[in-house]
């Protein structure tokens, strides 16, 4: 578990589904994420046994809790996605979806209630991610996937760090697939 200075990042467990309903029920919400529509429990289901499964890797979502109230505002974290080879990439989250030559990176996302946009959570939860995944973990680098119409996830993306790096398609739809890399570590 991670805290930031507003936030508990937990782990997901099979009591979150509740949590889940409600937060990918709301389609201002879910209109940047996958195929844009609201996601009814069974979809929640495979996406929380998805990412109990990709936690054992270490990777996977983790709930964000006010450390105030101990209320759940959203998720984020990395998972697991597949990138086609060529400058323009098709993108998916199933293995089993993915063709020959196909890149595995950690996808780092972040999804808020609507009471919780604009107060600055995605950036301090993505960006604490970001770091333990890169600085501390090791991983050579992270990717972001984003709706190309999502202006206020590219604000967040580049507030911590990452840049543009290759167009790209999920699900038909059109995405920017953003980048950083772990820093350079210095010879003493």
């Amino acid at each position: 578990m991670l805290t930031t200075r507003r936030l508990a990042l937990r782990p997901f467990t099979p009591g979150d589904l509740p949590f889940l309903d409600r937060l990918h029920g709301d389609p201002q919400v879910v209109r940047f994420l996958g195929d844009g529509r609201v996601r009814d429990r069974r979809a929640n289901e495979r996406w929380l046994a998805r990412n109990l499964r990709a936690a054992r890797s270490g990777l996977g979502q983790c709930v964000l809790e006010r450390l105030s109230d101990g209320v759940p505002i959203g998720r984020s974290g990395a998972t697991p996605c597949w990138l086609s080879p060529g400058p323009e990439c098709e993108i998916v989250f199933e293995e089993h979806l993915a063709g020959p030559g196909w890149e595995r990176v950690a996808e780092l996302g972040y999804t808020l209630r609507r009471s919780a946009w604009r107060q600055g959570y995605a950036s301090e939860a993505a960006g604490a991610l970001a770091w333990h995944l890169l600085e501390e973990r090791g991983l050579p680098r992270l990717v972001s996937v984003i709706h190309e119409d999502n202006s206020g996830s590219f604000a967040v993306s580049r507030r911590i760090g990452f840049h543009r790096w290759r167009r790209g398609r999920c699900m038909g739809r059109p995405m920017w697939v953003m980048r950083r890399e772990r820093l350079a570590r210095h010879a003493s």
